[in-house]
């Protein structure tokens, strides 16, 4: 019937041509609700109900026989269907094994890709901070020395010319990298891992390190992703099991980033799956809490963004907390405007090639850090700080200055490994 060794499955019966072929079935086995059996291939078992199989043999001209059989004249071509409950438990049980022991690995694997993306993702967020930090102080150093600022100008361009140029060679380094995962997940796109990651890890390092308004979130989940694709093919993993692992490193990326398991792992649900699947979620959920393990051995406990809220926010007073959020969105829609859009002014620049365009963001950002240390970067530190600011009026300025700049710096060419934040 053209069936692969080791299938059993009445669906063969389309094959038979010559319809030559006489089916029988156990008598005890027609009392079942339903049967189960392989799709042609003995990589699934699927169950079916026996009424439905009946129809379908009928459809095929085929008069299943339910009565004892007589082997004394046989027909040339028999198919027989015998009772699972007596001849094939052990056969169901060794699926059921395989099947958990196929589950076990996976989930061992998703563990492996948590492990890695949290050594990778903590060792980026690491060395973005220390990066920052030095640049801080040697902008702090250039007030008793404003020779110093020649160096440092020098220092950020060659950051942005060789972040630039990174993206040049690999451009899906480039940007955020979540439009990257999704278009992976969705069998649009095919990239090698490592050509990626590299590049991401170091594009990443010298853009956000060096001080420009770009956050270290979308970076950190294409890093996972691409930790997720590489277990992968260490493993031989199939298809399928590919798709969640990459899924895994996404959601690992993300927990590493910010320690926040429950987040990555939400995120993969509702950003790039788009689906709720048990298997997805249980072994993206299992990354990520790895990948926050390691990295709070690093890092701490202490929440990336520990607000400490001593007073509750009076219930009559929430209706602010509406307009806040209506506000805020229409905001956001005008940032994303600009994003998507501040591009085609980088385009309109003749004098620079497209990867050079990190150039500009960076010659803003010399007097930008030189008077306002503490306003650049992912801007984690200053959210921390600003319960200590109380005039509006600089509140305000911090905010424009975010908004504008980080359009900037988003839509240049030096952004391997950025993500928005304003």
């Amino acid at each position: 019937m053209g069936l692969p060794s080791r299938v059993v499955s009445p669906f063969g019966l389309l094959n038979n041509a010559d319809h030559d072929i006489q089916v029988y079935f156990d008598k005890e086995i027609v009392d079942e609700d339903r049967m189960s059996f392989h799709p042609n291939t003995n990589e699934k078992t699927i169950f079916i109900k026996t009424e439905d199989l009946f129809k379908f043999l009928k459809n095929l001209a085929m008069k299943p026989l339910r009565d004892k059989v007589d082997f004394t004249c046989p027909p040339k071509r028999v198919m027989l269907f015998l009772y699972a409950k007596k001849v094939g438990e052990n056969y169901m049980e060794s699926e059921d094994r395989q099947t958990r022991k196929s589950n076990l690995r996976l989930l061992f694997e998703a563990l492996v890709v948590g492990l890695v993306a949290g050594i990778v993702v903590g060792s980026f967020r690491w060395l973005i901070g220390q990066t920052l930090a030095m640049w801080q102080k040697g902008y702090q150093a250039a007030h008793a020395n404003p020779a110093l600022l020649w160096l440092l100008a020098g220092g950020v361009l060659a950051s942005v010319i060789v972040a630039g140029f990174l993206v040049k060679q690999q451009p899906h380094a480039g940007g955020s990298g979540i439009p990257e995962v999704e278009l992976q997940l969705q069998g649009k796109l095919q990239l090698a891992w490592w050509p990626v990651f590299w590049r991401k890890f170091i594009g990443g390092v010298l853009s956000i390190g060096s001080g420009l308004f770009l956050g270290r979130e979308g970076p950190s989940i294409q890093l996972g992703s691409t930790v997720g694709q590489g277990v992968a093919q260490g493993f031989k993993a199939s298809k399928s099991d590919s798709r969640v692992l990459l899924e895994t490193g996404a959601a690992s990326g993300l927990s590493a980033a910010f320690g926040a398991p429950l987040g990555g792992a939400m995120f993969i649900v509702e950003e790039v799956f788009h689906n709720f699947s048990p298997r997805v979620w249980l072994n993206a959920l299992a990354g990520a809490i790895m990948a926050n393990f390691v990295v709070s051995n690093v890092f701490g406990q202490t929440p990336v963004l520990a607000i400490d809220y001593k007073h509750s926010f009076p219930i009559l007073q929430y209706w602010q907390l509406l307009l806040l959020g209506a506000f805020l969105g229409l905001i956001g829609r005008f940032y994303q405007w600009g994003l998507l859009n501040f591009s085609h002014v980088y385009q309109k620049i003749p004098v620079l090639p497209r990867w050079l365009h990190g150039i500009i963001p960076a010659l803003i950002l010399v007097p930008v850090m030189y008077y306002f240390p503490g306003y650049v970067g992912g801007g984690n530190n200053l959210i921390l700080s600003l319960n200590q600011i109380h005039a509006v009026n600089v509140l305000v300025l911090i905010f424009l200055l975010r908004i504008s700049f980080s359009i900037v710096s988003y839509d240049s060419a030096c952004r391997a490994g950025s993500s928005c934040r304003s």
